[in-house]
C-alpha cells in the first residue's frame, strides 16, 4: 500500500452541502474508467447534495456498494472507496484486497481513520493496490448550508442512556470542525452528563488529533452543546413552516418524503435542496405564503406551456420550432416541480382541515406564551370534547399543558389525562405523562416556567410582543433563540453553559462571538434550524452550523415518552 495520507479540508465556508460537493469532486478527479463503491451512509450524503446522473458523467463506469458480493473482476477499472471508517467497512475492505476485483484501489473515509485500521487495511493490501488513502471530513448528513444530522435513530437520547451514540456524536462533532476547519472554545449545559460527555470527549479528540487540528484557535468560534431537555416544548408544538410541517406529517428521511397523491397512492419525493429551487426557496415559508407561492408557480408553469404552444405548427419557421424544442426541457422541470408542491401542499391542506390544526395550534400557542390558566382550562375541555380532533392531538395538547402549568397549585394534568382515556387513548400512551415531567420538567429545564414573576420576564424577553405578532400560531420562539443571543451578547452563563477547558473561558466582549457549531443531544428540530438561518440574516457576519443526534417531530417524542 502506498500513498497513504490525509486531505487538508479544501474549504473554509460555513456551508455544510458544499463541503460534501467539495469532496465528491475530490474523489471523482481521478482519470480513466472507475467504479464507485460505497456505504449505506456515503451513499445517503451523496444523495442529498449530488446528482448521481452527473457523477456517472466522470468517467464512472459503475456505482455499487462496497458490502456487495455480486461485483465482477473487472481488472480495467479503478475503485473509488468511498465509506465511514467503522469496523464493519474496514473489515469488507480487507476481504476486498485480499481478493481484488479491480486494478487499483483509492480509498477515501469520511473520518480520521486509526492507526490500527491502517495497518489492518496495509497488512490485507498483498497484490499492493491500494494506491491513495485519504481523509475528506464529511461524517454527517447535510441537511441545508447552515444544518445537519447524525442519523441517530434514538430520538430523545440523553443521560446514561446514550451508550454509544455518545461516541458518533464525537466523531460527527469532529468531522464538522474539520471540514470548516476551526477550532472552537467548547461549551456545554452543565446539568447534562451526555452534553458532558460529548464535550469532553471532543475536546480529548481534538487533543489527540493535534496535527489535524493545527489551525488557529478562534476566540469567535464557540461549540455549544446542548440537552433536548432544557426545552421539549418546541418539539411538541404544531409548526407552520413548509419543511418543519412536511417533516411532521410525511417525516423527510435523507432529503425524501412520502406524501400520500390522489387515489391513495403513496408518492416518493425528492426534496433534497440542491435539486430543487422552490422547496430550497420555500423551506422556511409560513402556511399562507407558501400558499401563494405554489399558486405563483401554477400560473407561471400555465403562462410559459401557453407562449410554448402558440405557434401554429403550420406556421412556424425552423427558428421558431427549435426554441420551442429549447423550451421542452425546462418546461419539464417545471412540470415535475409543480405537479410535487401541489400534491404536497393539498395534503397539508386537507390534514389542516380535517385535524382542525389552526383550533390546535392556537391553544398551544396561547398556552406557552400566556399566563391565563383558567382559560387554557376551559378551551382544553372544549377541544376534548370535540370528536372532531384526533386523540394524538388532543395527547400533545394535554402533554404540553402539564409541562406549562406543572407548579400550578391548580393543575389539572390528571383530569385532563383521564377525559384521553374515556376518548379511547392507549394504554401505551398513558405512560408518556409519566415520563413528561421526568424529561422536560422545571429539574430539567432551568425552572423556566417556575413562578408567575419569572414567567413574565421570560415572556417579554422570549415572546414577541402581541403588536409585533405576525401570525398567532408562530408566537412562541424555541429555548434555543435566547442562548443563542446571550451567547453573542457574551451573556451566556458560565455557571449553566462552562468550558470543558482546564482553564475557564473568560467572558467576551458583546458582539465579538460570531461563529457558532450547535449540537443538540436527543434531537434538534426544522423550527430551530429556522431560527438559526433567521438570525444570521438579521446580524451581519454572524455564521452558525447547526445540527443534533437526529432531526425530531412530534411522533418521535412522544412514542419514547411512551416506551
Amino acid at each position: 500500500m502506498s500513498g497513504i495520507g490525509g486531505v487538508r479540508p479544501a474549504t473554509t465556508q460555513f456551508n455544510l452541502l458544499k463541503c460534501v460537493q467539495n469532496g465528491m469532486e475530490k474523489i471523482t478527479e481521478e482519470k480513466g474508467p472507475k467504479i464507485l463503491l460505497l456505504d449505506k451512509d456515503t451513499q445517503d450524503a451523496l444523495s442529498m447534495t449530488c446528482s448521481f446522473s452527473d457523477m456517472l458523467q466522470k468517467d464512472l463506469y459503475l456505482i455499487d456498494m462496497l458490502s456487495s458480493g455480486k461485483r465482477q473482476k473487472q481488472g480495467h477499472l479503478k475503485a473509488i472507496v468511498f465509506v465511514r471508517p467503522t469496523d464493519g467497512n474496514i473489515a469488507d475492505l480487507k476481504s476486498e484486497l485480499k481478493s481484488p476485483l479491480y486494478a487499483e484501489y483509492h480509498l477515501y473515509f469520511t473520518n480520521i481513520v486509526s492507526e490500527d485500521s491502517l495497518a489492518d487495511i496495509a497488512k490485507a493490501d498483498e497484490y499492493e493496490v491500494v494506491q491513495k488513502v485519504h481523509e475528506l471530513f464529511c461524517d454527517y448528513f447535510p441537511l441545508h448550508s447552515h444544518a445537519f444530522t447524525l442519523d441517530i435513530d434514538r430520538p430523545l437520547v440523553t443521560g446514561k442512556d446514550i451508550g454509544d451514540a455518545s461516541m458518533r456524536c464525537v466523531e460527527g462533532l469532529q468531522s464538522i470542525l474539520l471540514s470548516i476547519r476551526r477550532k472552537p472554545t467548547i461549551r456545554f449545559q452543565k446539568n447534562s452528563e451526555a452534553c458532558r460527555g460529548i464535550a469532553e470527549g471532543l475536546a480529548r479528540k481534538m487533543k489527540e488529533e493535534a496535527v489535524l487540528f493545527d489551525f488557529r484557535k478562534s476566540d469567535e468560534c464557540t461549540a455549544l452543546i446542548v440537552d433536548r431537555s432544557s426545552d421539549l416544548i418546541t418539539p411538541l408544538l404544531t409548526q407552520w413552516t413548509y419543511e418543519a410541517m412536511v417533516h411532521e406529517e410525511f417525516r423527510i428521511c435523507k432529503a425524501k418524503a412520502r406524501v400520500p397523491v390522489e387515489s391513495g397512492k403513496i408518492e416518493d419525493m425528492n426534496l433534497a435542496p440542491s435539486f430543487d429551487s422552490f422547496w430550497s426557496e420555500n423551506v422556511h415559508a409560513n402556511w399562507g405564503d407558501l400558499c401563494v407561492a405554489v399558486k405563483n408557480i401554477v400560473e407561471s408553469y400555465k403562462e410559459k406551456s401557453s407562449s410554448a404552444e402558440s405557434k401554429d405548427s403550420k406556421t412556424a419557421n425552423l427558428e421558431d420550432l427549435k426554441k420551442f424544442m429549447d423550451k421542452i426541457p425546462e418546461l419539464r422541470k417545471d412540470s415535475i416541480a409543480m405537479g410535487k408542491h401541489t400534491s404536497i401542499a393539498a395534503e397539508l391542506g386537507r390534514l389542516i382541515r380535517t385535524r382542525k390544526l389552526l383550533e390546535v395550534s392556537s391553544l398551544e400557542q396561547d398556552m406557552v406564551c400566556s399566563n391565563t390558566h383558567k382559560e387554557h382550562v376551559e378551551r382544553l375541555y372544549s377541544l376534548l370534547d370535540d370528536e372532531r380532533i384526533a386523540v394524538t392531538d388532543l395527547l400533545r395538547l394535554v402533554l404540553l399543558y402539564t409541562i406549562r402549568w406543572e407548579k400550578s397549585k391548580d393543575n389539572q394534568a390528571d383530569k385532563f389525562k383521564e377525559r384521553l382515556v374515556a376518548r379511547g387513548l392507549s394504554s401505551r400512551h398513558e405512560k408518556a405523562f409519566n415520563q413528561v415531567l421526568k424529561y422536560g420538567g422545571s429539574h430539567v429545564n432551568g425552572g423556566l416556567i417556575d413562578d408567575e414573576k419569572k414567567l413574565s420576564n421570560i415572556l417579554r424577553a422570549a415572546v414577541k410582543g402581541m403588536q409585533d405578532v405576525e401570525n398567532i400560531y408562530t408566537q412562541h420562539d424555541p429555548n434555543l433563540k435566547k442562548i443563542i443571543q446571550n451567547a453573542i451578547k457574551g451573556k451566556l452563563s458560565f455557571e449553566s453553559f462552562p468550558s470543558v477547558s482546564t482553564q475557564q473561558a473568560q467572558p467576551v466582549s458583546p458582539g465579538k462571538l460570531k461563529e457558532f457549531i450547535i449540537f443538540l443531544v436527543g434531537g434538534v428540530t426544522y423550527e430551530e434550524t429556522k431560527i438559526a438561518a433567521t438570525l444570521m440574516s438579521e446580524i451581519p457576519g454572524l455564521r452558525i452550523v447547526i445540527g443534533g443526534t437526529d432531526v425530531l417531530r412530534t411522533t418521535d417524542v412522544i412514542d419514547v415518552l411512551s416506551h
